[in-house]
């Protein structure tokens, strides 16, 4: 059942569906839509990590147009080759800046149900986790809290934001 689930989840994010943030059951906001959103923003890092390595094969490689040919590394390679690497550097350019798109429109819509919460501890909290993805022992330092009190007041916001 949880190999299902997990499954989905990674379908979902494939598939690049919108978060919504619309009150789910009974008017209660689900945890599930920061969990999501936190592993869209860790696909986005990788995402960046295959273009810039993408990126730096094609910085490799050396035009020389006096005979359609590119050299690399001493090495010369027809054009289709190179024009391969960057179509393929074009596809995840344009998957990137269509995650991006969605992920900043996720966090718009989350920073305004984060901001329908009361306690400014539990929204800077929150911020602090999903907006700025920071770790809890880093918000821990931020907010000049223990480590356990932190997570404690996280759970606090979680319930909060569920209430929303």
């Amino acid at each position: 059942m949880r190999a299902q689930v997990r499954k989905a989840r990674r379908s979902e994010i494939q598939r690049n569906i919108p978060l919504h943030l619309e009150n789910t059951e009974g008017g209660i906001m689900n945890r599930e839509i920061l969990k999501k959103h936190i592993e869209r923003k860790k696909e986005l890092q990788t995402d960046i990590k295959v273009i810039e390595k993408k990126l730096e094969d094609l910085g490799n490689m050396t035009a020389n147009y006096s005979s359609e040919k590119v050299s690399r590394g001493g090495k010369t390679i027809n054009d289709p080759e190179a024009e391969k690497l960057v179509a393929i550097i074009d596809q995840y350019n344009q998957k990137h800046e269509e995650l991006k798109k969605l992920i900043l429109y996720e966090e718009d819509n989350i920073e305004k149900a984060i901001n329908k919460i009361e306690k400014s501890i539990y929204r800077r909290i929150l911020r602090e986790k999903y907006i700025l993805g920071m770790e809890m022992n880093e918000i821990a330092e931020e907010e000049n809290y223990t480590y356990k009190h932190t997570c404690r007041l996280h759970g606090y916001a979680l319930k909060e934001w569920e209430k929303i």
